[in-house]
């Protein structure tokens, strides 16, 4: 039984808005009291203003400031709690607040001067001027911005309906070196939406793909165990010697079947990760001695020369021993299959670093074509030539059980063909005769 989705944990319980303004405005609060202290103080003992003034200032400071910091809150409230206005008035309000409190400590200035109507309406005018310049000033800088952010929201956009291959342009996104990075932050996020997508994509082409190739490995025994069963029950077949002939061969295609049914069961708890590796300190030639040993009987039977060599002073590795023991089976067997009469297969092991070793199995086979090369390792793959099911190959499943296995162990898997010049000379000196393009199949284990 599947285990259940687990449950989306609820959302964070929202503060109210009325304790967050609170606290603004008493933080507001704070920070203008202490300017306030700071400003009489200095007035009355560093310009020694005569006590009647610093009164009158005093009172006509604390009434500004009262007003300056009602008309912040007002507009914290008409942007955050009313929801009025988008990102371009909510960018443009510090600069314009800047300029209505200043305007507010001048008007009340020139209250407290008793300015002259002439005077006053100069002072009202250059405040207006001041505010409207601030505004306009304010909203071109706020559009920079917004524009910058709304080319980000677009970009998203296009990500949300499947262009994955989207980027945004770093250059016109103007603002500073936040949404710089936020651009660059943005595509690479991008770059790891269409990389997963691709994967995703891929796995599910692989899965289409296995589908079909078991559908097919699959009906073909089962319809020749139906002909049989068919025969045998309607009195089609019945001398002794067809019908012992026609239950080997059943008996051949369960146990066909059984393998298969195996193969994919194990793949799948492989790739799945619920495969528990039973590791032990193991001395890879011996694995190597018994792959060896168990396939040279099948070997002769083909007429291919099997050899086997392992580097001196190669170190003992933690490994699962049945597993590894089952990835040189798989090589072998797969070599096997596509290397004719007269051929040769070669296992060899060596270091390949200080931390690394690494087994090859090279035959002398028919090779793998070039366009099937990067696939030989995915899960019934189907070649265009070589190494197909006409060959007998089986459900295509146990190169990548063995990739999966190799993986496990925090180790890598490659395919080359045709072989290089160096993997040539040395089949070369087990079988002078050999032909063919040939193919190697390395995988490399972590020693420490």
């Amino acid at each position: 039984m599947s285990a259940s989705p687990p449950k989306p944990s609820p959302p964070l319980p929202r503060q109210s808005e009325m304790p967050r303004l609170a606290r603004i405005g008493l933080a507001w609060l704070a920070v203008c009291a202490a300017i306030f202290v700071a400003v009489l103080l200095s007035l009355r003992f560093v310009a020694h203003m005569p006590s009647s003034h610093l009164t009158s200032l005093a009172w006509l400071m604390a009434l500004t400031g009262a007003a300056s910091l009602g008309v912040g809150l007002l507009a914290l409230w008409l942007s955050d709690v009313a929801h009025v206005g988008g990102v371009r008035l909510r960018l443009s309000l510090p600069p314009l607040l800047t300029a209505v409190v200043v305007a507010i400590n001048v008007v009340a200035l020139s209250a407290m001067m008793r300015l002259n109507t002439a005077d006053a309406q100069l002072v009202v005018g250059f405040v207006i001027f001041g505010v409207a310049l601030a505004l306009v000033v304010s909203l071109s800088v706020a559009r920079e911005f917004s524009t910058s952010l709304g080319l980000v929201e677009a970009a998203a956009r296009q990500i949300a309906d499947g262009d994955y291959s989207f980027r945004l342009d770093a250059q016109q996104v103007n603002g500073g070196p936040e949404l710089a990075s936020l651009a660059q932050s943005f595509n690479r996020m991008a770059d790891g939406v269409q990389q997963a997508f691709a994967e995703r994509q891929r796995a599910e082409d692989e899965r289409r793909q296995l589908m079909a190739a078991l559908s097919h490995d699959v009906r073909t025994p089962v319809a020749s165990l139906r002909a049989m069963i068919e025969a045998v029950d309607d009195g089609v077949v019945t001398d002794p010697e067809t019908i012992a002939r026609y239950q080997r061969t059943m008996r051949h295609e369960v146990r066909h079947l059984t393998d298969l049914l195996d193969q994919l069961f194990d793949l799948a708890r492989l790739e799945a990760g619920t495969t528990a590796l039973r590791r032990e300190r193991v001395a890879l030639s011996d694995l190597i001695s018994d792959a060896i040993e168990a396939t040279t009987p099948r070997a002769n039977e083909r007429g291919v020369h099997l050899t086997g060599d392992v580097a001196a002073r190669l170190p003992t590795l933690e490994l699962d021993a049945r597993q590894i023991h089952r990835v040189l089976s798989n090589l072998l067997d797969n070599a096997l299959r596509h290397t004719p009469a007269g051929g040769v297969i070669a296992m060899r092991a060596e270091l390949a670093g200080a931390h690394l070793v690494r087994v090859r199995i090279l035959d002398s086979g028919e090779g793998i074509a070039a366009a099937d090369l990067p696939h030989v390792f995915q899960a019934a793959y189907r070649g265009e030539t070589s190494r197909s099911r006409s060959t007998g190959a089986g459900a295509g499943l146990g190169l990548a059980i063995a990739r999966q296995i190799i993986m496990a162990h925090g180790g890598e898997i490659h395919a080359r063909s045709p072989l290089d010049d160096a993997g040539r000379a040395l089949l070369a000196t087990e079988a002078p005769s050999q032909a063919g393009p040939g193919t190697e199949i390395s995988f490399t284990l972590p020693a420490s």
